[in-house]
């Protein structure tokens, strides 16, 4: 932001009406039945309902959306006592935030009473007027005793906001910098340039979320404020644990953070350069901070610096965040810089971004961002913030976007959105069906641009991008549509294909003989990596698919694509996942089956195999176990939730004989001794295969092969 001269200031100011509000007319008045209405003789009819009942003063008049803004000017910004006439400025400003970031309207008053008890009487018989009161710049430690008595006396909500605001929004702010720093809020040493209202409510805040006072070291215009002082009001003695007095310099050697709300000027570059590793300045005087950005940063490059001025870095309380302003407005580092601010504690970068800016039919602002989604889906939720208006509402979007949107980070801001009604009531709202839409469109056209526009780059980002649009395409149609141009598939070559690229490659060899299109894939290339090399040596292609969604992804896929099936390359012998002839004839009539069967169900636990005789060729294995695609693919929706079961599906494998096999014909030969150590064997060589032969059986196993070699 440009630097803001004097003169600007005073040009802003004075230039047509002078001041920065004014009063509007919220009814009809342009005929005389509205002037009749609005005054004498229908402005009496609510006169009187109010005076049976004065409660109907919120029914009637603007007292509920009245808001005064009320000083005294005795602590103005970081001027000092100035009066109220130089004040008004300031309220007048305040009124405008107000009414533009929360749509409140304020009457500025400003009291020329220093005395609390006669500041006190007058704002008690203004209130009538309105339906809360914001007390400002208001000196300690008076402020603190005319807000008490107000809020004891007065039935409407009070609020200091050089006490509660700066207190609120400087301790998120440290909070957030403590993060960044790596350090622990009871563990900081802590310098405050500052004792009036604002400084004594943020120590207060601070302390309670954690500070320990004896760690603080708060300086009023006479030093420290320790043990040794005797002119000190309860407030401050709250924060009078030193019994040595220190300089405000020396305060700053080894000190993590520095707090100033007094006046410009009272920092030098010094003073930083004694601070602990990774210092944390909050320079929030106005209009001059303790020490400039530019000077503090040029001594320290590990600072955390903040100011309370909208035209310097890094504001403390942001009144422009980077949603509202234009995209042209913002380069590749602000948005970074932006993403950082709301998720300090997450250190991965975003993929990438998409900036919101809708002004019709609907108002809708924000900034959204791909985060990289780790395995575990329900722990992203609810990290996108609702704003009305800049004002935070919400950190749960569910019934605002599609389930599936609610995996992005970042921030949405419309005023068109219903607030404090029900779920129902929220879900058939006009306006939130529309930026629903809006939002799943331009998350997909943001996608598919990303893909005509680079392939190569969105290839890279597709590990990460997956859950994302496979969570799409299961939860909501109007994307899974627009995602046929980027739903993209990895081959175990790690090469990438649409989905109608892949159905192209793959046609000619892996149709099978009633014309099904027949996708092999894998869910890990190392533990099923005998079965990828023979589907391989076949001469068919295997894909990579593995995530948590996977499984509902394959199931939605055979819904929507036209004579193609999933299966899982060791889910059943390659010859009768894709079936291309008749059955290979076997070398074992049914009898020699029926005298081997037994042999075989001795050595696996019956409720959880079944043995079954086929006729493969002779160079497959002797023994394949593999897991139905049918049950396997029941347990994986039933581990995410959505199988369609109730209870738990059983686990069950077909061990599978090849009947062609020599060293499986030998075994009619053999000695019902030998007979049974050898299946044994070729039992325990498949569940090794698989991964399955764990615990007792593998060690049993490894120590026969052992006495073998021997």
């Amino acid at each position: 932001m440009a630097k803001i001269r004097k003169q600007d200031a005073l040009d802003y100011h004075a230039m047509g009406r002078p001041g920065k509000i004014e009063v509007i007319p919220t009814k009809p008045y342009s005929s005389q039945r509205d002037l009749s209405l609005a005054y004498s003789p229908g402005v009496a009819e609510p006169c009187l309902k109010i005076a049976e009942n004065k409660d109907d003063v919120y029914k009637y008049t603007s007292k509920s959306n009245l808001v005064a803004v009320i000083s005294n000017g005795t602590a103005v910004l970081g001027l000092g006592d100035i009066g109220p006439e130089a004040s008004k400025p300031v309220m007048e400003g305040k009124g405008l935030l107000f009414k533009i970031f929360a749509d409140i309207d304020v009457f500025d008053i400003e009291i020329d009473a220093k005395d609390p008890e006669l500041f006190i009487q007058t704002v008690k018989a203004i209130a009538p007027t309105f339906g809360g009161i914001n007390l400002e710049d208001i000196k300690a430690p008076e402020a603190f005793e005319i807000e008490r008595r107000l809020k004891e006396e007065l039935d409407i909500p009070i609020m200091h906001d050089d006490q509660h605001g700066t207190a609120i929004i400087s301790s998120a702010a440290l909070l957030n910098a403590l993060e960044l720093a790596k350090k622990k809020i009871e563990r900081v040493k802590i310098v405050i340039s500052g004792a009036g209202a604002s400084a004594l409510s943020c120590a207060k805040l601070y302390v309670a979320l954690g500070a320990k006072v004896s760690n603080i070291y708060m300086f009023d215009s006479k030093g420290l404020i320790g043990a040794f002082r005797t002119d000190l009001d309860d407030m401050k003695t709250f924060f009078a644990s030193h019994k040595k007095e220190v300089s405000f310099e020396e305060a700053f050697k080894g000190a993590d953070v520095f707090l100033g709300l007094s006046r410009g000027g009272l920092v030098n570059k010094e003073m930083i350069k004694k601070m602990a590793k990774d210092p944390i300045v909050f320079a929030l005087a106005n209009p001059d901070p303790e020490i400039s950005y530019k000077d503090a940063t040029s001594v320290r490059k590990d600072i955390i610096m903040a100011t309370g001025r909208s035209d310097h870095p890094n504001q403390v309380n942001n009144v422009a965040p980077a949603w509202t302003k234009a995209p042209v407005d913002l380069s590749a580092e602000d948005y970074a810089n932006f993403y950082r601010e709301l998720y300090p504690s997450t250190f991965d970068d975003p993929l990438f971004h998409i900036h919101l800016n809708v002004d019709y039919p609907f108002n809708l602002t924000g900034i959204l961002y791909f985060p990289k989604i780790k395995e575990n889906v329900e722990v992203q939720r609810n990290k996108i913030n609702l704003y009305c208006n800049q004002v935070f509402i919400t950190d749960s979007v569910a019934e605002i976007v599609p389930e599936f949107l609610t995996l992005l980070h970042g921030v949405i801001d419309s005023p068109d959105i219903p607030l404090n009604v029900s779920r129902s009531y929220l879900q058939s709202d006009s306006n939130v069906k529309k930026i629903s839409a809006h939002i799943t469109k331009k998350v997909a056209d943001k996608l598919a641009e990303m893909f005509k526009k680079d392939r190569k780059d969105f290839e890279s980002k597709w590990d990460d991008l997956q859950i994302f649009v496979q969570y799409g395409i299961l939860s909501e149609e109007k994307f899974a549509e627009k995602a046929k141009e980027f739903n993209l598939v990895k081959s175990t070559n790690n090469e990438y294909f649409t989905i109608e690229e892949y159905q192209e490659k793959i046609k000619a060899i892996q149709t099978d003989k009633d014309n099904k299109l027949v996708i092999l894939y894998t869910s890990n290339p190392e533990e099923q990596f005998s079965f990828v090399k023979k589907a391989k040596d076949r001469g068919y292609d295997v894909l990579h698919l593995d995530g948590p969604l996977a499984a509902h992804w394959i199931s939605k896929m055979e819904q929507s694509l036209e004579n193609v099936s999933f299966v899982r390359v060791d889910s059943d012998s390659l010859d009768k996942l894709i079936k291309k002839t008749d059955e290979i004839p076997s070398k074992l009539s049914k009898e020699d089956e029926e005298k081997l069967k037994p042999v075989f169900e001795s050595n696996v636990v019956k409720e959880k195999f079944t043995v079954q005789f086929e006729s493969m060729s002779d160079s497959e294995a002797p023994i394949i176990i593999t897991q139905p695609e049918f049950i396997r693919r029941m347990m994986e929706q039933q581990r995410m939730g959505g199988g369609g079961f109730y209870g738990a599906f059983p686990e069950m494998y077909n061990l599978t004989v090849n009947s062609n096999h020599p060293v499986v014909g030998s075994l009619l030969q053999k000695s019902d001794e030998d007979k049974q150590a050898v299946t044994k064997q070729l039992v325990d060589l498949a569940l090794l295969a698989q991964g399955m032969l764990k615990g007792e059986a593998l060690d049993q196993f490894i120590q026969r092969n052992i006495e073998h070699i021997a």
